[in-house]
């Protein structure tokens, strides 16, 4: 899956970028340290191009951007500053 954030680490947002070749279902979920959903971006099919979402995390700290396009998965590690 060719997925980006940028800035990253960030202070107050970051963007998630995601680039689909065809229409594909995709679920994007922020997740901190522990496992706990932080945050549901989206969750839906899409057309194909380019995508981007806004990053936005209560706290400080590590987080986890799970990324799945259609069967095939991607994990981001954010640090929010």
């Amino acid at each position: 899956i060719p997925a980006s954030v940028y800035p990253n680490p960030f202070s107050q947002s970051a963007r998630l970028s995601i680039d689909l070749e065809t229409e594909s279902t995709v679920s994007v979920k922020i997740y901190d340290v522990t496992g706990t959903l932080v945050s549901t971006l989206v969750n839906e099919k899409r057309r194909s191009g380019n995508h981007e979402f806004d990053v936005r995390l209560p706290l400080k700290g590590l987080y986890i951007a799970d990324i799945m396009v259609n069967d095939t998965r991607q994990v981001i590690k954010l640090i929010a500053r």
